[in-house]
């Protein structure tokens, strides 16, 4: 459950609720050359710090007194420059512009990448000054290859604190910003932030509906699921596909959306709280409508390509350096401040296995992890993906009863649980070689391959005629060679079949019912079996369903557990399912399962 002010509890507890706020937050660029940006300076203060301005992080800019024109305030609105830790900054020049605003010397700001970045994008978005709300009047902008100019924009006359960039930028190595003219005389030039393509924040005035759906198993027996969908007001053709000056050509699979809502405190300011961090899955601008609609998902859509490179570990592996075997493998974009978007538990660190993970998804390898470290895989709305055990906390200050709830919750009774019956996978190795895979494939110059085998393997090898291994890397399900040849190629790759054996742990809960069998390729011991059977009849022997809408109060989250309240009882309830949707104010709906046990 995300953390808020007593002022937005008590606020909730009202009859009538203060107005709620949206906020939705579209990047519009490459996300390789977002994640690649480095920017550098010509000249700066020493509590300067440039390089943030391209690190895509909320930031809090410090407004400290500097012997610039009117910035020298005594009455305690600014604050005195520190010894050290001078806090979010951004770029701050060195030079000051004379009493005309301009600079005889001009600050410029390189954006340096380490690389080419081809995919076009559609310009650029500065913040400029947001401290003291200042902005540059005059400046260029000029993209790069190779030091030749690939094109360029000169602006006059801005006079916006966010300076929006229309300008085809592709096959560029380097951005330059070069300021010309400030707002005022005798001033700095500052950024806040840049954006590598067009950052546009729709707000609910822009938002015609929104939606959030979460939903998370606590036995991980399906993948988590957290998803937006919006629509905009697209009556000016911006994202018209036959419109081709507007945005609609930019749009490409996996932008990254960050959204966020919020509460007006009795005290007049707003209190937000994020919702999430989605990548843009699906868009949609009907000819004939007014809107423009968007879906995205959260960081499960980039773990959707399949895994292929599990391996047999005959001494065993834990889950928490399988997990992030699989995790570094998918290549995830880092966060903002470089680190990963993951969050394992220690807890994985004592959970062994010896077998392979089958050809499936990214999503589902760490699934199978998380399910046999009975815990729960989700999501958070900062957008880091973490295994961990299901919370036990109550949230005994987030209740739904007759004062929120539109209606009496719906009851449902699951069949009782009779058993769980758990596989335990026994895998061995054949003592002599077969034939994994044989092909003749058409090959010139060179040439990397990824092969599956018909049958599991270890202690494979790759024999290749009529053209040159150059190098093979082998896995119990494929291998990835890298050859040269000059025609029809013989691929023929052997190994030691890896043959499984399944037992069965049956762990009975009552004489009467349902039985739930769970199949974990990773379950190779009886231990693992016995406490993955106790924690599901745990869990399901709670019976009682629950599902309702109410006027939601949006700090809640999926697997939160919560009090539900009606006349004659109030039950702890484990929230499996939660939609939010906005129309003006919140509405939720959603599904939890009363805790008895």
């Amino acid at each position: 459950m995300q953390s808020v002010s007593n002022s937005w509890k008590e606020n909730q507890n009202k009859n009538v609720v203060n107005e709620s706020f949206v906020e939705v937050s579209l990047t519009i660029c490459d996300p390789e050359a977002a994640s690649d940006a480095q920017a550098i300076d010509n000249g700066s203060v020493y509590f300067s710090n440039t390089s943030q301005t391209t690190n895509r992080i909320d930031k809090n800019i410090k407004k400290y007194s500097t012997l610039e024109k009117d910035i020298w305030s005594l009455d305690g609105s600014l604050s005195t420059i520190p010894s050290s830790n001078y806090g979010d900054n951004g770029f701050i020049g060195s030079e000051i512009c004379n009493e005309n605003n301009i600079f005889v010397n001009h600050p410029i700001i390189d954006i340096e990448f380490s690389q080419v970045h081809t995919p076009i994008i559609p310009g650029l978005t500065i913040v400029w000054g947001s401290a003291f709300d200042e902005y540059a009047t005059d400046f260029n902008i000029v993209a790069y290859n190779n030091g030749n100019i690939v094109t360029s924009e000169t602006v006059v006359n801005n006079v916006s604190l966010t300076s929006v960039i229309y300008i085809d930028i592709e096959n560029y190595d380097l951005i330059r910003i070069e300021i010309i003219k400030w707002c005022k005389p005798f001033r700095r030039s500052r950024i806040s932030d840049i954006y590598i393509g067009i950052f546009k924040t729709y707000k609910k005035e822009n938002l015609t509906n929104l939606k959030q759906e979460q939903e998370v198993s606590p036995l991980c027996l399906s993948l988590p699921i957290n998803s937006l969908e919006f629509s905009i007001d697209n009556s000016q053709n911006e994202y018209d596909p036959f419109n081709y000056s507007g945005l609609s050509k930019y749009l490409i699979e996996r932008q990254e959306i960050k959204a966020r809502y919020g509460t007006k405190l009795d005290s007049g300011t707003v209190e937000y709280i994020p919702s999430g961090v989605f990548y843009l899955s699906q868009w949609d601008a009907p000819q004939n409508g007014l809107e423009a609609t968007f879906k995205a998902r959260n960081l499960i859509e980039l773990l959707s390509d399949t895994y292929y490179k599990g391996l047999y570990y005959l001494n065993g592996i834990s889950l928490y350096d399988l997990a992030e075997d699989v995790l570094l493998d998918a290549n995830l974009p880092l966060n903002n401040d470089g680190t990963v978007k993951w969050l394992l538990d220690d807890s994985l660190k004592v959970i062994y296995t010896s077998a392979p993970l089958p050809l499936i998804s990214y999503a589902e390898c760490l699934q199978y992890v998380a399910q046999m470290a009975r815990c729960v895989m989700m999501v958070d709305r900062q957008g880091i993906l973490r295994i961990k055990p299901r919370s036990t906390t109550i949230n005994t200050d987030y209740v739904l009863d007759n004062t929120n709830c539109y209606s009496r919750p719906e009851l449902s009774f699951q069949k009782p649980l009779k058993a769980v019956s758990v596989n335990i996978y026994n895998y061995s190795t054949a003592a002599s070689v077969s034939e994994l895979y044989r092909s003749t494939v058409a090959i010139t110059g060179t040439k990397r391959l990824i092969i599956n085998y018909k049958s599991t393997a270890t202690n494979v090898t790759a024999t290749v005629t009529n053209g040159t291994l150059i190098s093979a890397t082998y896995y119990t399900n494929s291998c990835v060679i890298d050859l040269s040849a000059s025609g029809d190629v013989v691929i023929v790759i052997q190994g030691k079949i890896l043959t499984v054996s399944e037992t069965t742990f049956m762990n009975t809960s009552n004489s009467t019912g349902e039985i739930v069998e769970v199949s974990n390729p990773l379950i190779t011991s009886s231990s693992v079996a016995t406490a993955i059977a106790v924690w599901i009849i745990a869990y399901m022997n709670n019976r009682k369903i629950l599902s309702t809408d109410w006027r939601s109060d949006v700090r809640l989250d999926a697997t939160d557990v919560i009090k539900i309240s009606n006349d004659y009882t109030t039950e702890n309830m484990i929230m499996n399912r939660v939609v939010f949707e906005f129309n003006g104010a919140f509405k939720g709906t959603g599904e939890g399962r009363v805790l008895e046990n």
